[in-house]
């Protein structure tokens, strides 16, 4: 059975290859990476600390951290919160929806409860758009590219494949 994860992973690649660039055969060499820093805490732009943090809950329910980073480990809820400040029309449909869930008492509910309100605004414009921006972020992410897709950009592929499920073969 294919999880919603497999799912979000085949649409970001189908997405993502036609504009793969064609890289050269001859790559030059970097030096190693430094680690990256430690990241600072984020200052919501757009939401309160208490809307951010529901965000943030809500995202990683829809990517959540697995064997690969999660919608928080991969700066999803940043995203949303940047493009929210960016678009009013958007950060207020968001607002209204985290007003909803934080009505419900979101926040202080049990995993399984909140799993059954998520499941309850399934197909509510703020639980699409905040999938949407989820997905869109986590897979422009380095995380999401890299550590959940395997995409190395720079990386030459003498050929490829295409999809090896014999279900897709002509």
């Amino acid at each position: 059975m294919r999880t919603r994860r497999d799912i979000f992973l085949a649409a970001a690649a189908a997405t993502a290859l036609p504009v793969l660039p064609v890289l050269n055969a001859q790559q030059h060499q970097h030096a190693a990476e430094t680690p990256p820093a430690a990241r600072k805490p984020y200052t919501p732009k757009f939401f309160t600390r208490a809307e951010y943090a529901l965000v943030s809950q809500v995202a990683e329910r829809i990517i959540p951290r697995t064997t690969t980073p999660g919608a928080i480990d991969a700066g999803v809820p940043e995203s949303i919160d940047r493009a929210s400040a960016l678009n009013r029309e958007l950060g207020a449909r968001l607002k209204k929806g985290v007003a909803q869930l934080r009505s419900e008492g979101f926040s202080e509910a049990s995993e399984e409860k909140r799993i059954g309100m998520l499941k309850g605004i399934a197909d509510s414009p703020f639980f699409k758009t905040v999938k949407d921006l989820a997905i869109d972020a986590y897979y422009t992410s380095r995380q999401g590219l890299t550590q959940e897709l395997g995409w190395n950009a720079n990386t030459f592929l003498s050929e490829f494949k295409g999809c090896t499920h014999s279900e897709h073969q002509s």
